[in-house]
């Protein structure tokens, strides 16, 4: 199957952005859906859900260049091409919220993250930083720019009920993203990402991992 975009295929990071992007000749299901999903706009992630699930080769090529072979889709263990890393996204559409001193007990956290899909908001990367004395924490996550207000009104509701001391907003906040299906073999991976990060005086504000990706919340 065959989809047509205004790209050549699937890049290891935004061309617009990164004048050196490399065009991968194939790519796993799973990584172009932690790509879309992070910022990536080549594809939509319910496209590749459906190739995964029906187990079907995608292949994206440029609606401007037809002969162009663009890059292909298919599952992890078919992948022919080895390598730690795929690609890397940036999603600017970020922002940062923290209930403060939430009180450590049970039915708290369900209550916050329930008023948030209550009103259909999203979340991503999710923190609890404990204090000294373990009977409050902090809970810090990020969600879509254009959900900060509506969030911030429902967590300021919450911490009122549950004894929270109060809500904190940031909207000073992108997130990068590393994606590849062989990350977890490469401990050294996550090491370079933060160093590189660092020398070009990138702050770190936030660090979520999963088997196939790396983001950091920045400002």
């Amino acid at each position: 199957c065959d989809i047509f975009t205004d790209v050549s295929g699937v890049y290891t990071a935004d061309p617009n952005i990164v004048s050196s992007a490399r065009l991968l000749k194939e790519v796993s299901y799973e990584e172009m859906l932690e790509m879309a999903r992070v910022g990536a706009q080549v594809l939509h992630p319910r496209a590749v859900e459906l190739a995964r699930k029906h187990k079907l080769p995608l292949r994206v090529r440029n609606t401007f260049d037809p002969d162009h072979e663009g890059t292909i889709l298919r599952g992890a263990g078919e992948m022919e091409i080895y390598r730690p890393v795929s690609g890397v996204t940036v999603d600017r559409d970020q922002a940062r919220l923290a209930i403060l001193k939430v009180p450590d007990k049970p039915g708290v956290a369900g209550e916050i993250f329930g008023a948030l899909a209550e009103r259909n908001i999203s979340v991503d990367m999710i923190i609890q930083a404990f204090h000294q004395d373990r009977s409050v924490n902090d809970i810090t996550f990020t969600i879509k720019r254009g959900d900060l207000n509506t969030a911030r009104t429902a967590l300021e509701e919450v911490a009122a009920r549950v004894g929270a001391e109060g809500v904190l907003a940031d909207e000073d906040v992108a997130k990068v993203s590393i994606i590849g299906a062989s990350l977890m073999d490469q401990p050294d991976v996550a090491a370079r990402m933060f160093r590189a990060l660092g020398q070009e005086g990138v702050n770190i504000k936030m660090i979520s991992s999963s088997e196939i990706r790396i983001s950091c919340a920045v400002s």
